[in-house]
């Protein structure tokens, strides 16, 4: 089945943890969170981004994927994507968990930029050549602050958006500059921009992205919802004051990273906060700072 990239605001999945010596994954408890974000107004589901990716083997990514692709379907969702993060420092290796991606259940892949050291030609080359063999579409991926630095100009994103299977950009780079030379994309090559923050969403939207793929939607769904909902009906008081709650909300519970996201996601759905080791639990200081977050975002501050 063909599933198309909604516009909307898609969920970068916190991955939920069992509480065992390995901190197996909670394939069920992942699934279920994502079936919950999907009918609060969730477009899209990620898998492997927020700071996941390195946490996961390629074998987990590929059954908690699955684990999300069957329950959504089981729950008559089968318009939502679920796409799947491939990074690898191969070619071939990407290539090869693209189509393991493909086998268990994703509809696209995100495809990050290899490692700053080797030349924009071999970035370019990498993107082209995992396209012309990854049996479903590309998503591209710019994100400076996990690439140390590198990030994809617009006139390399332009020249990536020619290739029929690369079908669009999650931009982390949070350059509306770039992102405002290349939304034309979307009508001329099916080619779509997503900003990779919601905390300027309305923005965003203003200048024709397609969406946002963003961690927030994991505590704050409907929010992220009523935002988009606001401003595309023409509602921009309304969306503008949605906005600014919504970027304090979001700076508050992402101020402890990955663990942050956790945490706020916790509080809100009930869910395991804790992260995989190496990364340790919050803080009591950081903690508060998350819990202030979600008052404001339950109306209570």
């Amino acid at each position: 089945m063909t599933i198309q990239l909604p516009r909307g605001n898609y969920t970068t999945i916190t991955i939920i943890y069992n509480n065992d010596q390995k901190q197996t994954v909670n394939n069920q408890a992942t699934a279920a969170h994502a079936v919950t974000i999907a009918h609060a107004g969730t477009s899209g589901i990620v898998v492997g981004s927020n700071g996941e990716h390195q946490s996961l083997s390629i074998v987990e990514t590929n059954i908690v994927t699955k684990s999300i692709r069957d329950a959504l379907d089981l729950y008559k969702l089968q318009d939502i994507p679920v796409i799947t993060n491939v990074a690898s420092q191969s070619t071939y290796e990407s290539i090869e968990r693209a189509h393991r991606a493909k086998l268990s259940g994703a509809n696209f892949i995100l495809l990050p930029s290899l490692a700053p050291n080797l030349s924009r030609d071999d970035n370019m080359s990498f993107f082209e050549d995992v396209a012309e063999e990854s049996p479903i579409p590309v998503i591209i991926y710019s994100h400076p602050q996990s690439s140390a630095g590198f990030h994809l100009t617009s006139d390399e994103v332009i020249r990536l958006a020619q290739h029929p299977n690369i079908v669009g950009l999650k931009a982390t780079d949070n350059d509306v500059g770039k992102m405002t030379r290349l939304t034309h994309l979307s009508k001329t090559n099916n080619f779509h921009v997503f900003c990779g923050s919601s905390d300027y969403l309305i923005a965003a939207l203003s200048i024709g992205v397609h969406g946002s793929i963003t961690a927030a939607a994991n505590f704050a769904p409907d929010l992220l919802f009523n935002v988009w909902d606001s401003y595309n009906k023409g509602k921009a008081g309304e969306a503008l004051d949605l906005q600014r709650k919504l970027s304090v909300v979001e700076a508050r519970c992402k101020v402890g990273g990955v663990a942050g996201i956790k945490y706020a996601t916790s509080l809100i759905y009930n869910t395991n906060p804790k992260p995989r080791k190496p990364l340790r639990e919050l803080s009591e200081d950081i903690k508060e700072i998350v819990r202030s977050g979600i008052w404001l975002l339950k109306g209570a501050a």
